[in-house]
């Protein structure tokens, strides 16, 4: 970014496995401007360092809840991690806090129109799967009032679903699954009944959008992210087949419910109207042509 622009910026990552993380990204682990501090965030102690900007994400990790995390420790690494970062804020003198809260906190939506930062949501208190829907609210909450405490600038980014370099292939991610499958012509099976909505905005979006509400004033406190072009789980199945021009057959195989770790959303499509008037910024890459390019990704991942 030195290089390039002529601003010099510092970056300090904290991940709970720093050897991991150097293995997986090795140019970004040994870029100068780079600073790894290997903590688990309910116990992270960042004494003597300053931050101009903090972006906040951390939870429990997708491998994780595919191979069965308890929802309780879902909660506890979003409250106690977040209750944690909070209560440096006035030591850290950051000017502004970014949290990357999730759609799931609006629940299961039944709805036909896309769900906006004003839905009222009501998250069942008693399902142990909805932990990281309440971790990720309490988190929200958290953030709003110790910035008002602090009064330091927040904003929260409620993610929803997102295609491209780095996303799993072989989780619990529709997207994922399907696009691994066309590439092989192997059989696309859908464990529902295929009419769940689901929406899809590309990795390079995502992190526009978040760089604009870290840098950008914003007159909300919440932000909706992701793209706002729904499409259902079988008609996605078809348009990756179509798109990576496989053989792949499809197949509904209905048989409950099908989701990993998480209440099971019939509409989890967000309205990105807030966000698009008060920055100007929109998706930038059609689903087919995100769909394509992760594919490309892909395929290179498994010949690297």
């Amino acid at each position: 970014m030195e290089k390039d622009h002529g601003i010099k910026v510092d970056f300090t990552l904290i991940t709970r496995n720093a050897c991991g993380f150097r293995k997986r990204y090795p140019d970004l682990a040994n870029w100068s401007q780079v600073s790894i501090v290997e903590s688990d965030i309910r116990n992270i102690d960042l004494k003597g360092r300053n931050f101009d900007y903090i972006i906040h994400g951390a939870t429990t990790s997708a491998l994780e809840t595919f191979e069965g995390e308890t929802c309780i420790n879902k909660f506890d690494t979003l409250y106690y991690g977040t209750r944690k970062i909070c209560e440096k804020l006035a030591e850290f003198d950051a000017r502004k806090l970014l949290f990357l809260s999730s759609g799931v906190v609006y629940g299961n939506v039944d709805a036909t129109s896309n769900i906006s930062e004003d839905h009222v949501a009501s998250i069942a208190s008693h399902l142990p799967l909805n932990g990281l829907a309440q971790g990720k609210r309490v988190a929200e909450y958290l953030c709003c009032e110790f910035s008002r405490n602090f009064d330091n600038d927040v904003a929260i980014a409620r993610c929803f679903s997102f295609i491209g370099a780095e996303l799993p292939f072989s989780l619990h991610y529709a997207v994922g699954e399907f696009v691994k499958k066309a590439l092989n012509n192997e059989l696309i099976r859908i464990h529902s009944d295929g009419t769940a909505m689901r929406s899809y905005q590309q990795m390079s979006d995502l992190s526009a959008w978040i760089i604009t509400l870290l840098a950008c004033k914003t007159t909300h406190s919440i932000y909706n992210v992701g793209s706002d072009c729904g499409i259902s789980i079988s008609e996605l199945a078809k348009l990756v087949v179509e798109s990576i021009g496989s053989s792949s057959q499809i197949v509904i195989e209905w048989g409950g419910n099908s989701s990993i770790g998480n209440v099971s959303r019939s509409n989890y499509v967000p309205n990105i109207d807030r966000f698009k008037s008060e920055f100007f910024l929109g998706p930038q890459l059609s689903l087919v042509d995100s769909i394509r390019d992760y594919a490309n990704w892909i395929r290179w991942k498994k010949s690297s």
